[in-house]
């Protein structure tokens, strides 16, 4: 769903800065790859308040 947003974004971007659109639509796409391969990385987790290691210095 992020696509809604980034593709016009990222076009209006490069209208704006006066750049081809391909170069819009290439920046959109390859930051949609690079987020989802960060995000998607084994060692990339959500913690939701303390941790156990913050407890542990207590």
């Amino acid at each position: 769903m992020v696509f809604l947003v980034a593709v016009p974004l990222s076009l209006g971007i490069a209208v704006a800065s006066d750049a081809p659109i391909a170069a819009g639509l290439v920046a959109a796409v390859v930051g949609g790859v690079v987020a989802s391969r960060s995000a998607a990385s084994p060692g990339s987790r959500c913690r939701y308040g303390p941790t156990p290691a913050a407890g542990a210095s207590s």
